[in-house]
């Protein structure tokens, strides 16, 4: 388990990636983030699919998928900050699928 949440985005998506880094800067409490391009899909229990399609913040053992961009903002709202009560109501919350 990470002691920090991660942030899982496409690393190919030229908006994913300036809109991580945006907030990476622009905001003082931000979850990791990583291309899944860089990343071992099996130790996070993700596949290739679910990386396409979704932007994904693990926190714990809790995994959050989000469609491409509201992911971002699910990643604001967990972390606190500025723009708390800014939630982004078309992100979509998904428990751990136990893989």
């Amino acid at each position: 388990m990470r002691a920090r949440p991660l942030l899982v985005f496409d690393g190919d998506c030229g908006f994913c990636t300036t809109a991580v880094g945006v907030l990476e800067k622009r905001l003082a409490r931000f979850p990791d983030a990583q291309p899944w391009q860089w990343l071992d899909l099996d130790a996070l229990g993700l596949s290739r699919h679910d990386v396409t399609h979704y932007v994904w913040l693990i926190a714990g053992e809790r995994r959050y998928r989000c469609l491409r961009p509201p992911a971002v903002a699910r990643a604001r709202s967990l972390r606190g900050g500025p723009f708390y009560r800014l939630r982004d109501p078309v992100a979509v919350a998904a428990p751990d699928l136990g893989r």
